[in-house]
């Protein structure tokens, strides 16, 4: 019996291994798509945002046209931040992060986020805000779900509110992050409040208190917070309403978004009398690049690949009329990227 006993279990020892080894090809797979199709989207972004950012060039600042295309590119901001979702899978979920202002990024997501619906958002920030550094995608995704969670909870609509400050954290107390400065955000509703005996499972993936819902959106918000080394904690008082607190490294540098600045009163490109080699496998986007350099005065030679942009630096220092700056496509699929070139 005993070596029966022994035999069944190395065979399902064996099963299991093998299920896990499948589930992980079928991952790689699955990132291998994703990441071929966020680089595809990104190039058709390009040309769009590109077209867009041209376009304004010959609008007034604060026409209907000139409000029509911010909107756009608002929206193809967003759709960037799609594509980065899928390098994100693609790359297993590591955030890779940069120092990004958050104030305008909360604005932004609100406003999407409740859009036609009855809810309204009021955003406070302190002057002078450090930066925070996040990976914009994944923490717009986690902002997202939150705000979306606390509209889901006022039905008959109600007021969001906003805050975001700066706090040191010096160790002492149960936040489990590094001693250093953090950005701390409150979103606050006054909705229906969660009751006692779920709070402590509200991060738990696959919990939810809906009906229809997934029980995926909180929980994928505590992951992310917990990859950018911050924190997501939740405070609730059945009947009063529901309060989220982010608390997220800063980067040291200002967001520009609460320092008071001068209204630009005009759009215009500054001339930069410089001479420009432009590398790009799509035509759309080496179009829109030639377009703006010219129109910042510049001549611009553009290739479509590595060995051309090669040649076409070769025969420029040969020339006596050497390349100023190099714009390279770092990544060209079955060809040689910026990241070979240089």
């Amino acid at each position: 019996m005993g070596a029966a006993a022994n035999l069944a279990g190395i065979a399902t020892e064996h099963h299991l291994f093998n299920i896990s080894a499948l589930k992980s090809e079928k991952m790689e797979s699955l990132g291998v798509l994703a990441g071929g199709l966020a680089h595809d989207f990104n190039n058709l972004l390009k040309a769009i945002v590109g077209n867009l950012s041209l376009a304004q060039l010959d609008t007034e600042v604060g026409s209907p046209q000139d409000r029509a295309l911010r909107s756009a590119q608002q929206a193809s901001d967003r759709a960037r931040e799609v594509a980065g979702r899928l390098l994100t899978f693609s790359r297993g979920g590591a955030p890779v992060t940069h120092a990004e202002a958050v104030v305008d990024l909360l604005r932004e997501t609100a406003s999407f986020i409740l859009h036609g619906s009855k809810a309204v958002f009021r955003l406070n920030a302190q002057p002078d805000l450090p930066l925070a550094r996040i990976d914009r995608g994944q923490f717009n995704q986690a902002l997202e779900n939150i705000v979306l969670n606390a509209a889901q909870a006022m039905p008959d609509g109600g007021t969001i509110d906003i805050d975001v400050a700066t706090v040191h954290y010096d160790g002492v107390g149960i936040l489990p992050i590094a001693v250093g400065d953090y950005l701390r955000i409150d979103i606050r509703d006054t909705g229906i409040g969660i009751a006692p005996q779920h709070l402590h499972r509200i991060f738990d993936p696959y919990f939810s208190t809906k009906e229809q819902g997934r029980g995926l959106g909180l929980a994928t918000s505590y992951s992310i917070l917990k990859r950018h080394a911050g924190h997501l904690e939740v405070a609730s008082t059945p009947g009063e309403g529901t309060r989220m607190t982010l608390h997220v490294p800063a980067a040291g540098q200002t967001d520009a978004a609460t320092t008071p600045s001068q209204a630009t009163t005009a759009q215009e490109l500054r001339p930069l009398h410089l001479h420009v080699l432009v590398m790009d496998d799509e035509p759309d986007v080496l179009d829109v690049a030639a377009n703006l350099l010219e129109r910042m005065d510049c001549t611009c030679e553009a290739v479509a690949d590595g060995p051309g942009a090669v040649a076409a630096f070769e025969r420029g220092k040969q020339s006596g009329r050497p390349f100023d700056a190099v714009i390279l496509d770092l990544t060209i699929p079955g060809g040689a990227g910026g990241d070979i070139v240089v």
